[in-house]
C-alpha cells in the first residue's frame, strides 16, 4: 500500500488551502482516488526564496520515488510590490532562477519534465485585496499590481517552456474575467476560482494517470455481485 503512486502539490497558501472544501486540490484528489496518494506541500506566505531554502527537506528522493505528477504553483508572494509590509518581494529575475532550481531539483530526483505542471500566479483584484488588507490592519493600499504580476506569470511560462514542462497560464486565463467572482479576497480563490483551475488541470491529470490501475478489487467482485 505504501508504494502507491503519489501526486505532490508544491506551493504557497493557494496550494495549502487547496484541500479545504471545494478547493482545487480536492478536485485533483477525487480524480486520482484509489490510484494515487496526494501529498500537499503548500506553505502559506512562502515565496520561491523560502521554498529553495528548504527544498531538500520539502522534496526528497523517497517522496517522489513513484510519482505520477507534481504541481509547482508559486509567484503570488514573490510578486508583492517592493517595500510592502510583508517583505515577501522577490525580484522577477531571481524568481525565474528559483523556479529553474525547483524544477531541476525534481528532475535530479528522477521526475521527468512531462510529469511537472507549472502553474503561473493569478491576477490580483486590487479593490478586494486593499479591502482585505485594511480589515487585517495591514494598510489600505493593495500590495500587488497586475502590471507586475504579469511579469511573474510570463517568467513561469518561460521556465516551463525551456524545461519542457507542462504549464497552466492562470494569469492569462483569469485576467479578462470578472475577478471578484474568482478571487474572494483579491488574491485567494473562491469556489469558482478553484473550479476554474481544477478544470484546467483535469486534462493533464487524466493524461498522466490514465494508465494507472485502480488499487484493490472492486467490492462487487469481492462480494460476488453481478
Amino acid at each position: 500500500m505504501s508504494s502507491w503512486p503519489r501526486v505532490v502539490l508544491l506551493g504557497d497558501s493557494i496550494t495549502q488551502y487547496s484541500l479545504q472544501p471545494n478547493g482545487w486540490g480536492t478536485y485533483v484528489a477525487q480524480q486520482v482516488q484509489r490510484k494515487c496518494d496526494l501529498i500537499n506541500r503548500g506553505f502559506s506566505g512562502y515565496n520561491t526564496d523560502n521554498i529553495v531554502q528548504f527544498l531538500s527537506k520539502l522534496v526528497d528522493a523517497k517522496l517522489v520515488q513513484n510519482v505520477a505528477f507534481v504541481t509547482i504553483f508559486l509567484g503570488a508572494n514573490d510578486s508583492v510590490l517592493p517595500g510592502s509590509y510583508s517583505n515577501q518581494h522577490v525580484p522577477v529575475d531571481r524568481f525565474e532562477t528559483n523556479l529553474f532550481k525547483i524544477v531541476e531539483h525534481f528532475k535530479s530526483l528522477g521526475v521527468s519534465s512531462d510529469k511537472i505542471i507549472l502553474i503561473a500566479p493569478p491576477p490580483v483584484e486590487a479593490e478586494l485585496r486593499a479591502k482585505h488588507m485594511m480589515e487585517k490592519g495591514n494598510g489600505s493600499v493593495c500590495d500587488r499590481s497586475n502590471d507586475t504580476s504579469i511579469e511573474y506569470a510570463k517568467a513561469c511560462v518561460k521556465v516551463a517552456n525551456s524545461k519542457k514542462c507542462r504549464v497552466i497560464d492562470l494569469f492569462t486565463l483569469m485576467i479578462n474575467k470578472h475577478l471578484p467572482t474568482y478571487l474572494n479576497d483579491g488574491l485567494h480563490f473562491s469556489d469558482e476560482g478553484n473550479s476554474l483551475l481544477a478544470s484546467e488541470l483535469s486534462t493533464h491529470v487524466e493524461e498522466l494517470t490514465k494508465e494507472l490501475e485502480m488499487n484493490l478489487p472492486d467490492w462487487k467482485d469481492l462480494c460476488g455481485v453481478e
